[in-house]
């Protein structure tokens, strides 16, 4: 009795070929995952009592401290998508309303929106030294 089965040549060519497909597609999603996971891991935004603090990077931390009074205005972009999943762009103006910070694809950029113009409306409070606050 004879057994036959595929041949190993045609499938050992057959998988060399399929793996020379996917491995270009799969290189590129592997790629483009690492680099999602690189700005999530690498970008923050830290809402204080006083500031707005940006930071960004992980080996070379670049942070910016940015104070309430300096804004000023705050906007939102949101897509389709973005709109459905809550996830957009915040742009914070600051200074002569030329220059923009962008922090994109934060979630909720609405609610943070809320939260910032609150703090901007909130009145500073200024304390002289020597001076007493009470009558």
């Amino acid at each position: 009795m004879t057994e036959y089965r595929p041949s190993k040549v045609k499938f050992t060519i057959s998988m060399f070929i399929g793996l020379m497909m996917l491995c270009p597609t799969f290189g590129l999603w592997i790629f483009v995952m690492m680099l999602q996971i690189w700005n999530f891991f690498s970008r923050s935004l830290i809402v204080e009592e006083n500031q707005i603090v940006l930071r960004n990077g992980i080996i070379n931390i670049k942070r910016q401290e940015l104070p309430y009074n300096r804004i000023n205005a705050v906007e939102v972009d949101q897509g389709l998508i973005g709109r459905g999943l809550y996830y957009g762009t915040l742009r914070i103006h600051v200074g002569n309303d030329i220059t923009s910070i962008q922090f994109k694809d934060i979630d909720n950029p609405y609610d943070i929106k809320r939260v910032l113009n609150e703090k901007m409306a909130r009145p500073v409070e200024v304390i002289v030294k020597g001076q007493s606050s009470g009558a």
